[in-house]
């Protein structure tokens, strides 16, 4: 497996879409693992499909990702019954890196989160996140698409968050109760 490093934040409405490079629509399930310590996806986005290993938490984790047919994604999709996202995933440059936004639908609509994928970890360190962006949850295990995918929003909706508005730079309290 490869290592996947990266840090995750919540972005307020008002983020710079008009930026993004490329949007993708996503369905994402996940199979359940007696006894792992990880998580096994399958992924599908227009006629893309991704069975996906991922071992780990926090900044830096193990992931490996296989192309499936349909056939197979679909086999596996029927696994995930109750525990699935869909999303909108738009790429924005920055930096010389890409920010990866998840503009979440269905059940989880209304949360908004940026991906930020980097080399080492002392890259991701470094890091400065742009003004847009809200609090940082790579270390909150409730923003994980696998934890929202079994729990829906409970876990996040009483979660209160500062962070300084779009366009005016200012802290600010947002609270996902209405979620």
């Amino acid at each position: 497996m490869s290592p996947k490093i990266e840090r995750r934040f919540l972005v307020p409405a008002g983020w710079p879409a008009a930026a993004a490079q490329q949007t993708l629509e996503l369905m994402q399930g996940y199979v359940p693992v007696e006894g792992a310590d990880g998580e096994m996806r399958v992924r599908a986005s227009g006629d893309s499909y991704l069975l996906a290993l991922e071992t780990g938490r926090g900044l830096a984790r193990e992931e490996v990702e296989i192309g499936i047919t349909e056939g197979v994604f679909q086999a596996l999709w029927e696994l995930t019954g109750g525990r699935r996202v869909q999303k909108k995933r738009s790429s924005v440059a920055h930096g010389g890196g890409v920010i990866e936004v998840d503009e979440f639908a269905g059940v989880h609509a209304g949360l908004t989160l940026a991906e930020v994928r980097f080399a080492s970890e002392a890259d991701a360190r470094v890091f400065v996140a742009p003004s847009w962006f809200g609090q940082e949850v790579t270390d909150d295990v409730r923003f994980k698409s696998a934890c929202l995918a079994e729990h829906g929003m409970d876990l996040v909706r009483s979660y209160s968050v500062s962070h300084r508005s779009v366009g005016f730079g200012a802290a600010r309290e947002e609270r996902f109760m209405s979620l």
